[in-house]
């Protein structure tokens, strides 16, 4: 640092002094901060025969970090999948635990009479049919929807949702 301050021409120390003066102190700071450093840098000459890289490299690293971060991202994604499939089988398995109130649940939705009552059915009733595939049989589900149908084969709306979701022939 010594032999920086004394490497200084005696018009720049003038010109900080001035600005100091002025009221321009952080200006001044800067300037000399900045000085100060690129003379530091200089110093280093390691950097300066640091091979450079071409365009090639540059785009080849590039592609590798882009390779890198797809991989992690596809990893990212089957671990989510992984873990909303989990829960996806615990909810099914909490479900089957006791059908008649699973059953039940849907019937409010279904009496509503509405669009999105309708919705609401058809995914719990879908979620049913995946509970029954699991953890029960699929002609004990046939069997419980026909008996839960009975009430409401007249609302044809629930019916095209439900032949849409692939749980109901229609008859």
């Amino acid at each position: 640092m010594e032999k920086w301050i004394e490497a200084l021409p005696w018009d720049e120390v003038k010109e900080v002094m001035k600005q100091l003066l002025e009221g321009k102190g952080q200006q001044a700071e800067r300037s000399i901060k900045n000085r100060f450093a690129s003379w530091r840098r200089d110093l280093q000459t390691y950097k300066a025969d640091a091979p450079r890289r071409t365009v090639g490299e540059l785009r080849q690293n590039a592609e590798k970090v882009r390779q890198i971060r797809l991989e992690k991202q596809k990893r990212d994604r089957k671990r989510r999948e992984i873990q909303r499939r989990k829960e996806h089988e615990a909810y099914l398995k909490n479900l089957s635990s006791n059908f008649p109130k699973a059953w039940e649940s849907v019937r409010e939705p279904v009496e509503r009479g509405s669009g999105r009552g309708y919705d609401e059915a058809c995914r719990t009733l879908v979620d049913i049919s995946e509970a029954y595939d699991l953890y029960a049989t699929r002609k004990q589900f046939q069997k419980e929807l026909k008996k839960f149908m009975v009430d409401h084969l007249r609302r044809k709306s629930l019916i095209q949702r439900l032949v849409r979701a692939g749980i109901w022939r229609d008859q």
